[in-house]
């Protein structure tokens, strides 16, 4: 016997309509317990961030453009503190993003590699916590809202000498757009400086 021509179809089927395109769809990508480190080398002294427990979720994951795709993200940074994030982003046509961003006790002084080619100065001490909603987009790069507490802030210039210290800065009702060349503080509030 003769196997079925592939060519062939019954009667009164239509052909299928042929795409180039490619789909992708997954309904679920979830990464578990990560740990990695990241060190900038072109700095004049080397910046190393390390993080641990990273927990990532992105739901609807699609190639369609104008998707939006639900996710959920928690980390723990090993020079302190910690992050979380919960929102949908966007990858086509262009990256954009909306989330509520928590930061927890973020260690300030991991950031000195960094500043040490802006100031004269070394960030001591002192830790970061946010309560933030952020967004990005092709039209701002950088949409930030909410509030955020500096607690413990030690600033020495570069003789050791105490250049700025404070027990805590708290800024509530913050709105920051980097496109928009826009900050706004609505209560700005300082506890003990110097």
């Amino acid at each position: 016997g003769r196997g079925a021509d592939p060519d062939r179809r019954p009667a009164g089927t239509p052909a299928a309509e042929e795409s180039t395109d490619f789909k992708l769809s997954i309904a679920r990508l979830r990464v578990a317990g990560l740990a990695a480190s990241f060190e900038d080398r072109t700095l004049p002294e080397a910046g190393r961030v390390a993080v641990n427990d990273v927990n990532l979720e992105v739901r609807e994951l699609n190639n369609t453009p104008g998707a939006r795709f639900p996710f959920d993200l928690d980390l723990q940074v090993a020079s302190g503190g910690a992050l979380s994030a919960t929102g949908a982003v966007g990858i086509l046509p262009e990256v954009v993003a909306d989330a509520e961003l928590k930061v927890d006790q973020l260690a300030l002084p991991v950031a000195q590699p960094w500043l040490t080619p802006l100031l004269r100065a070394r960030l001591d001490a002192g830790t970061l916590s946010a309560e933030t909603k952020l967004a990005t987009s092709p039209q701002e790069v950088l949409d930030l809202r909410g509030q955020l507490t500096v607690d413990g802030l030690a600033v020495t210039d570069a003789a050791g000498e105490d250049l700025i210290n404070w027990q805590q800065l708290v800024v509530k009702d913050l709105i920051f757009q980097l496109a928009g060349k826009q900050l706004e503080i609505a209560q700005l509030r300082l506890r003990e400086p110097f």
